[in-house]
């Protein structure tokens, strides 16, 4: 039944839209599901990281140190902002080069996000404890994230590469998407300030 709980909990933070997910689907409009499967790959082991991190008690630091967490917060927020505005672009060419949705975009992507560092907080305080081990917390911890998160942004960015392929006007989907997307992160930005790990 704690597996159930704790799947439950992470489809439900890792499945809505937020920051990963909005960019993967505008990734997915602008090049395809294909060409950001790295970007993909390095979201899913940014989250391992960051629950090592949590798990060893990183987060307890930035509890303790608030200016830490607002300095990611802000770095957060620009490469987030930089990472949609990339594909703003249109430059008509269907063989244009893939440079914002890479693995070490991924790879960074989480380890600055808020959103990220707060449902991994949680679940750390609120699920790890039912697991045993510190070895076995973070192993069905950081499994549990990385296998729901390799099929959830998967999909989002599936369903920006199906909007994509069957919409004419793709590059104002794509332009809608990213100011969506920007308005999501600096709702998340506000929300999360003074909140230490946000």
């Amino acid at each position: 039944m704690n597996y159930l709980f704790l799947w439950g909990f992470i489809i439900l933070m890792v499945g809505t839209p937020g920051p990963a997910n909005l960019i993967a689907m505008i990734g997915g409009i602008k090049y395809g599901l294909r060409p950001c499967a790295y970007f993909i790959f390095g979201l899913v082991n940014s989250q391992i990281i960051l629950n090592i991190l949590i798990g060893i008690g990183f987060s307890t630091l930035l509890n303790k140190w608030h200016f830490i967490g607002d300095v990611l917060q802000v770095v957060s927020a620009i490469f987030m902002i930089w990472i949609s505005l990339k594909a703003w672009k249109d430059t008509g060419s269907d063989t244009e080069k893939n440079t914002q949705f890479t693995f070490a975009n991924g790879l960074v992507f989480h380890l600055i996000n808020p959103k990220a560092w707060a449902m991994c907080t949680i679940a750390w305080t609120q699920y790890a404890s039912h697991f045993g081990s510190f070895e076995k917390q973070l192993l069905v911890i950081g499994a549990s994230f990385a296998f729901f998160q390799a099929i959830l942004h998967t999909s989002w960015c599936f369903l920006g590469s199906y909007l994509g392929a069957r919409l004419h006007k793709t590059l104002i989907l794509r332009r809608v998407s990213i100011v969506i997307t920007i308005g999501v992160i600096v709702g998340l930005f506000f929300s999360y300030r003074g909140v230490g790990t946000g």
